[in-house]
C-alpha cells in the first residue's frame, strides 16, 4: 500500500510541476477526486467523495491569482526534497542512471 501513495504522490508532484498555470491543480485536484469514485462501489463512499469535490470547489474557485501562486509555490516546496523510489514507464524516458526524474523544459509548455 506504501507504494501505491508513492506512486500517487509522484503523478501528482508531476502534475504539479508541468502545471502551466496555477489553477491547474484545482482541475488536477478535481481529476483526482472523479477517478476515485469511479473505483468506489459503497454509495455512502460515493457521496463522502461528492461532499469532498464540492467543498475544494467552493474554497478553491474563490482564490485570486496570487494566491493560486502561493498554493503552487507551497506544493512545491513540500515536494521539492522529497524522493520517491518508484519505476515510470520506459517510453517516457524520464528516468536517469540514479533514478532521478528529469523534467525536460519541453515538457512544461
Amino acid at each position: 500500500m506504501e507504494k501505491l501513495f508513492d506512486l500517487m504522490v509522484a503523478g501528482f508532484k508531476y502534475q504539479t510541476l508541468c502545471s502551466q498555470q496555477a489553477q491547474d491543480i484545482l482541475q488536477v485536484t478535481l481529476l483526482h477526486l472523479h477517478t476515485v469514485k469511479q473505483f468506489l462501489t459503497q454509495s455512502q463512499v460515493q457521496h463522502a467523495v461528492d461532499i469532498v469535490e464540492a467543498r475544494v470547489l467552493s474554497l478553491y474557485e474563490k482564490l485570486t491569482i496570487g494566491q493560486w501562486r502561493l498554493v503552487r509555490q507551497t506544493l512545491c516546496r513540500f515536494f521539492q526534497d522529497r524522493r520517491i523510489k518508484v519505476s515510470p514507464p520506459p517510453h517516457m524516458h524520464m528516468a536517469t542512471h540514479v533514478c532521478d526524474a528529469v523534467l525536460h523544459y519541453s515538457d512544461l509548455g
